[in-house]
C-alpha cells in the first residue's frame, strides 16, 4: 500500500447497495458511488476519537441528514487504529448538499460547544484521506440489495499498472459470469477508484465470522471449471500482468459509530 493505508473499500463498502437503497428510498441505481473518509487515530486517543465520532453522528441525526454513514475499523491486515467512514450517494448534487463536519457540529451543538468538540476531536487524529469510488454493480457477483451489514468485510485491494486497468475491468466481467454460475457463491462487491491516487480496484466480501472467510471459493478454480484449463491460465496470466500491488485487509463493522440516515 502507499504511505497511508488504503481502503477500503471500501465498503467499506459492502453496505453500499443496501445503504443507498435505504437512504434514498428508491431502487438501487446501476452503478452508484461511495465517498470514503479514511482516518488514522493517535493510539492513545481511541476513546476520545470514538466519542468525537458519536457526537458527529448524533449531530447528523439531529439535523435529519438523509445519507447514511457506515463505519468500519481494521482488525487484520493493517493498522488497527484505522477507521473507514463510508457515505453512499447516487448523484453529485448530494455531495454538494452534504455539510462539512464543522458545519454539522456547529449547527447541532452551537458555536461554542461545536468549536470545543472540533478541537478535542481533531487532536486525536494522525491523518485523513478522502476518496470516491464507483460501485460497479455490473461487475459484482450475486448482489443482494437490501441485505443487512455483515460483522466483517474482507477487502482485496489491487493497485494496477495504469495502462492495464481497462484489461482488468474486462476480465472482471468474465470473473463475475463464472462466479454466478453457482448461486451459492458469496456476494462480491467491486469498486473502481474515481477520485484519488492511482488505478485501483477493490473486491469486498462480507462474513458473519472470521472463520467464514476460509470458506470463500478459490477464484482460479472457478475460472478453470467454467472456462477450461487453457483459457483460465491465460486469464490468470493477464490478471497478474495488470497488478502492481495487492493486499488484503479485514474490517469490522462498527454500528455504534455509524449513522443510519433519514
Amino acid at each position: 500500500m502507499r504511505k497511508f493505508f488504503r481502503l477500503s473499500t471500501i465498503l467499506a463498502c459492502v453496505l453500499a447497495v443496501s445503504s443507498i437503497a435505504r437512504g434514498q428510498g428508491q431502487p438501487t441505481p446501476s452503478n452508484p458511488w461511495i465517498h470514503v473518509t479514511r482516518v488514522d487515530v493517535q493510539p492513545g486517543a481511541v476513546a476520545e476519537f470514538e466519542d468525537y465520532i458519536k457526537k458527529i453522528q448524533a449531530g447528523r441525526a439531529k439535523l435529519g441528514l438523509p445519507n447514511p454513514v457506515t463505519t468500519y475499523q481494521t482488525v487484520m491486515g493493517g493498522n488497527t487504529y484505522h477507521y473507514e467512514f463510508v457515505l453512499p450517494f447516487v448523484t453529485w448534487n448530494e455531495m454538494d448538499a452534504n455539510p462539512s463536519i464543522a458545519s454539522i457540529v456547529t449547527k447541532a451543538y452551537g458555536e461554542g460547544e461545536g468549536a470545543r468538540i472540533l478541537k478535542a476531536g481533531r487532536s486525536t487524529i494522525q491523518a485523513v484521506i478522502v476518496e470516491v469510488y464507483r460501485v460497479r454493480l455490473d461487475l459484482s457477483t450475486n448482489v443482494k440489495a437490501g441485505a443487512p451489514p455483515d460483522p466483517f468485510v474482507t477487502l482485496t485491494v489491487t493497485e494496477h499498472h495504469g495502462e492495464t486497468l481497462p484489461d482488468y475491468i474486462r476480465l472482471l466481467g468474465k470473473i463475475k459470469k463464472a462466479e454466478e454460475q453457482d448461486p451459492s457463491n458469496p456476494t462480491v462487491l467491486r469498486y473502481v477508484l474515481n477520485v484519488g491516487e492511482g488505478s485501483v480496484t477493490v473486491a469486498a466480501r462480507g462474513s458473519k465470522t472470521l472463520a467464514e472467510r476460509t470458506t470463500f471459493p478459490n477464484q482460479a478454480q472457478i475460472l478453470t471449471k467454467v472456462y477450461g484449463e487453457a483459457d483460465a491460465r491465460d486469464m490468470n496470466e493477464l490478471i497478474t500482468k495488470t497488478i502492481a500491488k495487492r493486499s488484503t485487509v479485514v474490517l469490522a463493522y462498527r454500528p455504534d459509530l455509524s449513522s443510519p440516515g433519514k
